[in-house]
């Protein structure tokens, strides 16, 4: 049987303490005790382990009150709490002890392994005014102290706190935690800013290479160019070489240039690749030597233009009714691509100046004029020659106004005669000392393709044969003529080149 009630068991009331064993200075002491004395009988029994019934010890078990406890001020209550054990059993004997004033309670246990009736162990625990009476120190982490940086977690294991690592990658004052608790710039690459990589967890700038998006190294632009690849035309560049079109032109990658263009200018004209080109700049075309103005027009497309007044005059220093000067340099030998099957091409050969001494407008009406060939060409590759009121300088521009045109000039029927021209009001030649120029240009279909490397030159060998009209389609002017020398006038070379 267990009694755990101040009261204690049985019929028997509490029993008071006698004074005589305390000692009190204003002081209230209350002791409650357990039953007064009794001796168990040998011959009871109590079923206590719920397996059948125990036979008591023939020993008797006396359970005595515990004594007073003393305190200055304070109200104590000590409660002794009795169990009853068989024969073999342990005997426990419990005593709580409450302290009013500080609301601390302290609890005795007596217990007794019996191995001989009568031996007891005891424990006494202490709990402390809102502690858990477990022996514990925690229930969960949130009850225990901070950890002491950002790489560390509070733990609670079977009530006791500790410390351990955070896991790797959690963020810490100035970077992320590793796996062994402390706090690095990184740990992979992820966690630094594109473009930098961690290395030994710090985050740096990678090196050089040829596929990090970057224009690093030796490349000119981004991940090419240099000791990496070649790079595509618009990329940026310094030579040839660090472009896949193998042209780099004012640091840029393009279309690679024709091999004309990357030569030297002629010495002599100052041109470079050959008129109608396709051109991205006019340094392709040529340079400006002399009265040659060689550009890329807005057709891209090489031309030339040549300077107003900015030639030699050749013969013309004679008196007669009509006199003849040639202008010459410009015209200067030139280059042209060929027809292409598609479009035909005419440049200028030959330029010449008629001054009209007379008191009637004069119309030039026909013009002997020589070929000569080179470069395995041929007469018959000529498809036309065509006359121009010149506008400005003397070669072919825009501005040049079709006097006439003659087909097939040096075959039959016309066998080197250029005209009838009189019948354009284009070919006048003013009265009183008037002059017109006039440009003589060379002309190929567009189906004459094969002529490239051939090259052809105009003359006029003299002015017999040379007819003017008096007037517009009047009569034919019979009067004279000087100005050209006896070894004519000498057109210039036009040679067809292939780019």
């Amino acid at each position: 049987m267990i009694c755990l009630q101040a009261l204690g068991c049985g019929d028997d009331p509490p029993t008071s303490v006698s004074d005589s064993g305390t000692s009190s200075t204003g002081v209230s002491t209350t002791t409650t005790a357990g039953p007064v004395p009794t001796t168990g009988s040998p011959s009871s029994s109590d079923d206590i382990s719920g397996t059948g019934t125990t036979t008591a010890s023939s020993t008797p078990t006396t359970t005595d009150p515990i004594s007073t406890d003393t305190a200055t001020g304070t109200d104590t209550t000590v409660t002794t709490l009795t169990t009853a054990t068989s024969t073999g059993a342990p005997e426990t004997t419990g005593t709580s002890t409450t302290d009013s004033s500080s609301g601390s309670t302290t609890a005795e246990s007596t217990s007794s392994d019996t191995t001989e009736p009568g031996t007891t162990t005891s424990a006494t625990i202490t709990t402390e005014p809102g502690e858990s009476s477990s022996t514990g120190g925690c229930a969960s982490p949130a009850d225990c102290p901070s950890p002491p940086n950002d790489c560390a977690v509070a733990t609670c294991t079977q009530g006791e706190c500790g410390v351990a690592d955070a896991p790797l990658g959690t963020p810490c004052d100035g970077g992320v935690c590793d796996d062994a608790g402390a706090c690095n710039d990184c740990n992979v690459d992820g966690d630094c800013v594109a473009p930098q990589i961690c290395a030994d967890n710090t985050c740096v700038n990678p090196p050089p290479s040829c596929i990090d998006n970057l224009k690093n190294g030796s490349e000119t632009d981004i991940d090419c160019g240099g000791s990496c690849p070649k790079c595509p035309d618009g990329d940026a560049c310094l030579i040839d070489s660090d472009c896949q079109s193998n042209a780099c032109d004012d640091n840029t990658c393009g279309v690679p240039l024709p091999l004309c263009a990357q030569q030297a200018p002629d010495p002599a004209t100052g041109q470079r690749c050959p008129l109608f080109m396709p051109c991205t700049d006019s340094s392709e075309c040529g340079i400006l030597q002399g009265c040659q103005q060689w550009f890329c027009n807005n057709a891209k497309t090489c031309e030339l233009n040549a300077l107003v007044n900015c030639w030699t005059d050749v013969g013309g220093a004679c008196n007669a009714n009509v006199v003849f000067t040639q202008q010459t340099l410009p015209p200067v030998a030139k280059r042209f691509v060929p027809p292409d099957g598609v479009n035909f091409r005419e440049v200028a050969s030959l330029v010449f100046t008629v001054k009209n001494n007379t008191a009637t407008d004069l119309y030039l009406d026909k013009l002997p004029l020589t070929l000569d060939v080179m470069g395995g060409a041929s007469k018959f590759d000529v498809s036309s020659i065509k006359i121009f009121d010149n506008s400005g300088g003397s070669e072919h521009g825009g501005g040049d106004l079709l006097v006439c045109l003659t087909a097939n000039p040096f075959s039959f029927p016309a066998n080197g005669v250029m005209g009838p021209c009189g019948g354009s009001a284009f070919s006048r030649v003013p009265k009183n000392g008037g002059t017109n120029q006039f440009l003589v240009n060379v002309a190929f279909a567009a189906d004459k393709t094969f002529i490239n490397g051939r090259s052809y030159r105009l003359r006029l060998t003299g002015t017999a044969g040379v007819e003017f009209k008096n007037g517009f389609n009047g009569p034919l002017f019979a009067g004279t003529t000087c100005g050209v020398p006896n070894d004519g006038y000498t057109g210039a070379w036009v040679t067809a080149q292939t780019p």
